[in-house]
């Protein structure tokens, strides 16, 4: 994670590791059911993973929540080589103070 302050606007970006987004689903990450998790077919193959769960509430939730507070958020994958998942989380609001856990 990687946190920046310029006077007015404050940038969060978050970043894992992993596969990255799903292509067919870039476009409706954050829309209520709509989950980011690989499954993989069961009749083709065999069990999915435990963790490849979950109802696509999470974004959706926290989305919402963000953008009540004012925050914008943008959704990608790290370009190759390099992989996973990037969420960066801008507030634009002017006028902030230095939020203490981005002081120097």
């Amino acid at each position: 994670m990687a946190a920046s302050w310029n006077g007015q606007d404050i940038d969060v970006t978050i970043s894992d590791d992993g596969p990255g987004f799903a292509p067919e689903i870039m476009e409706r990450i954050g829309e209520p059911y709509v989950t980011t998790h690989r499954r993989k077919h069961p009749s083709v193959d065999g069990e999915a993973p435990a963790h490849a769960s979950g109802m696509g509430l999470g974004f959706f939730i926290a989305k919402t929540l963000l953008e009540r507070s004012g925050a914008t958020l943008d959704f990608e994958n790290r370009p190759s080589p390099e992989h996973g998942a990037l969420v960066h989380v801008r507030w634009e609001r002017g006028d902030f103070e230095r939020p203490p856990a981005l002081a120097s």
